[in-house]
């Protein structure tokens, strides 16, 4: 499982070079792309060695419908584009490592049965593949939220008709008669 090591540290080391010479939003884009890219990296590394050894973690039980409370923060989480594959207006060698990350991922056992072993594993990688615009492997792929059916609107009742009155001027030519918008006249 070397590839990851090796693939993501070339990622990495792809975003620095562009955001080298940039400046303004665009170079913290990017330089907050590759803080992620090194947590990820990080945080794979050391799930990989725990699966390797034998220690990891059993999974806790499910808090889905429970309260919870609100995480206190000091500073909001960057925000990053929603579309798939935004990294790879950067061009580059980039999408060259995502297709090879995408490749290596379906190719390798080894890699079969850390997920296998390790679903934790998807929540680190999918961003990855969201960024670098790869098909996320099914393993991975998490069922959209359940949602509510939502409950029907009543039918609106129809609009009344709007009143028509008799013009007060009938006998005068059309461009002396006074003009009320959305005043109908009847012509009797």
């Amino acid at each position: 499982m070397d590839f990851l090591d090796y693939l993501l540290t070339r990622l990495r080391a792809t975003i620095a070079a562009k955001a080298a010479p940039l400046r303004g939003a665009l170079c913290a884009l990017l330089n907050l792309a590759w803080n992620r890219i090194s947590r990820a990296q990080y945080r794979l590394d050391k799930l990989i060695a725990k699966w390797r050894a034998g220690t990891l973690p059993k999974p806790r039980p499910s808090r889905a419908g429970q309260p919870r409370k609100p995480a206190a923060t000091t500073t909001e989480r960057p925000k990053f584009p929603y579309r798939r594959g935004w990294l790879l207006e950067f061009a580059g060698e980039i999408p060259y490592l995502g297709e090879e990350l995408q490749r290596q991922m379906e190719s390798q056992p080894e890699f079969a049965e850390f997920i296998a072993a390790c679903p934790q594993a998807g929540r680190i990688l999918r961003p990855l593949c969201h960024m670098l615009g790869i098909e996320v492997p099914a393993t991975f792929r998490r069922e959209p939220p359940k949602r509510k059916p939502r409950p029907r609107a009543e039918p609106r009742p129809p609009k009344p008709p709007k009143p028509e009155f008799p013009h007060p001027n009938r006998d005068l030519p059309a461009r002396f008669r006074i003009r009320v918008p959305g005043l109908r006249w009847s012509s009797a």
